[in-house]
């Protein structure tokens, strides 16, 4: 098991490492900047996507995803707003409570000092497993601690913790 671990450790590491070039939340990555730079061609010429080739093969596209137009709406007026729902628009706002009922009751149980809306029931949900944490796995630490350099520990992730 400890050699599993280890190759878990060395793919975390790695994971991290590209990830922080493949985060589209950084500016300074690798994606971001590539992503800032097709957008400015599109916001330019009109160019939505580019090809990516390597040695002359074509491997993959970059393209500008655009959303759907789509109707949007602004509330002005939240007293108004909620008068108009208890009103005319109870039977939207009754079908709304239906296909989100739980995440209302979920926010309002949070809200409301332990009063309840009509309809609904609380209790406490114990603690229980939620999946698991991986911490750790600096790819300095990671390569310095097998003892290998980066391409070394590459390999040692692909091949089962092989290495020559």
């Amino acid at each position: 098991m400890d050699n599993e671990l280890q190759r878990l450790a060395v793919m975390q590491a790695l994971y991290k490492e590209l990830g922080k070039q493949l985060s589209t939340r950084d500016p300074y990555s690798l994606r971001s900047a590539e992503d800032a730079a097709l957008l400015a061609r599109y916001a330019e010429d009109g160019t939505d996507r580019r090809r990516i080739n390597i040695n002359g093969e074509q491997v993959g596209t970059l393209t500008v995803r655009l959303a759907k137009a789509r109707p949007r709406a602004i509330v002005e007026d939240h007293e108004l707003f909620a008068e108009w729902l208890v009103g005319e628009g109870a039977s939207m706002l009754a079908e709304y409570v239906r296909d989100k009922g739980q995440a209302i009751a979920d926010w309002l149980i949070e809200r409301m000092d332990g009063e309840l809306p009509d309809g609904v029931t609380a209790y406490m949900e114990p603690s229980h497993p939620d999946g698991t944490v991986l911490k750790g796995c600096e790819m300095e630490d990671v390569v310095s601690a097998l003892g290998l350099n980066l391409t070394q520990a590459v390999a040692y992730a692909l091949t089962e913790g092989e290495v020559e």
